[in-house]
């Protein structure tokens, strides 16, 4: 199924009034993998097992559309047919034109699909796609190389959870998926080295902005790399609240999970439908997802100490934030910001108040 890119084809049509008349110009990438290794290519990117097994197209034709999923109309374009592109090619040299890579665009075109959820959402921000975080394929969106904050989500959510803080930041914001939830593969190292890795790029000591069982993990990493952030928000810190329901932390809070629909995962989380929480139940089905939201409940629930005692050895400056439904049920000695009226997401129901206190601190250049 050859391809080219739209980019590459409008600047080509732009020369052709200065060829030759009479000429005819398959305009085509004579490099775009056979089907089999495109797919592969595009799993190795996104971070998932490629199929193993193929159909042969002319039995997938004669069954019914309701089973595969296929347009009949779409399975005419593959072919093993070859065409006469020499023309082309020599017309687009003479021009100066270089065709880009096949295997870069599809990788591109990878990253706005999973971004826009295959047309069912618009990307909240302009810089988003797969990159490889401590050997694990891990789902990036916003500013590797200069941001002013890190939002690190809560469960059973994504990086989407932040889209309503980030719009109101001062700054920009980088913002993963975590390893093995939302979009992103399972980490290949411990979570602090991820973490490291993921900011390794960064020229700024940013501002770590964590949300529930999350909150340990920023935790950790600030209390190992003080140099590397220059505050700490924890938002809803799970450790420092009441324990999540004893059914979310047994063997059917993952197949429950994993059934959710969007309206049901946003009254159990007490939170607004809309896009975050559309986005949330649509990573839950994904294999595996579900179940390693239920196991990182579980551990959560067994180093809560561990956090605790972490929160009295931090050197950078550290706020909390909490809504007033879902308080803390331990004193600590850091600024705590009760926000009226929210419950365990106030940046999705209050995310102006949040980004006050957010904003408060300041992301200084170097380190």
């Amino acid at each position: 199924m050859p391809i080219v890119t739209v980019d590459y084809f409008a600047r080509f049509l732009a020369e052709v009034p200065t060829s030759p008349a009479g000429e005819h110009y398959w305009v085509l990438d004579d490099t775009t993998p056979l089907l089999p290794e495109l797919i592969r290519a595009i799993a190795d990117h996104t971070g998932v097992r490629a199929p193993r097994r193929t159909v042969p197209a002319g039995l997938l034709r004669r069954l019914p559309r309701k089973l595969t999923g296929a347009d009949p109309e779409t399975l005419s374009f593959l072919s093993a047919d070859r065409y006469p592109t020499a023309t082309a090619r020599a017309f687009a040299a003479s021009a100066g034109l270089e065709m880009p890579p096949a295997i870069d665009a599809l990788r591109t075109w990878a990253d706005d699909l999973v971004a826009a959820r295959f047309g069912a959402a618009s990307p909240w921000l302009s810089s988003y796609g797969f990159r490889t975080v401590a050997g694990s394929r891990t789902w990036v969106t916003g500013e590797r190389h200069h941001p002013d904050y890190v939002l690190l989500h809560g469960l059973p959510m994504n990086a989407d959870l932040w889209a309503p803080l980030a719009a109101r930041l001062p700054g920009p914001v980088l913002a993963p998926d975590l390893p093995g939830l939302g979009r992103s593969a399972t980490a290949a190292q411990p979570m602090n080295a991820w973490l490291a890795d993921l900011l390794s790029p960064a020229r700024t000591r940013p501002v770590l902005v964590a949300h529930s069982l999350a909150c340990g993990t920023a935790l950790r990493f600030a209390v190992d790399h003080p140099d590397r952030v220059s505050g700490l928000v924890l938002v809803s810190p799970a450790f420092l609240q009441a324990p999540v329901r004893r059914l979310a932390r047994s063997g059917l809070a993952a197949p429950m999970m994993r059934r959710m629909s969007a309206t049901r995962l946003a009254r159990t989380l007490g939170i607004p439908e809309g896009a975050e929480v559309e986005s949330a139940a649509a990573d839950l089905r994904r294999p595996g997802v579900a179940r390693r939201v239920a196991a990182a409940v579980r551990t959560d629930v067994a180093q809560r100490p561990h956090s605790r005692a972490l929160l009295d050895r931090a050197s950078v400056p550290v706020q909390i934030v909490v809504g007033s439904a879902d308080p803390l049920v331990e004193a600590v000695d850091h600024p705590v910001t009760e926000i009226a009226g929210a419950g365990h997401h106030p940046q999705l129901t209050h995310p102006s108040q949040v980004a006050r206190r957010v904003g408060g601190f300041t992301a200084p250049v170097g380190g």
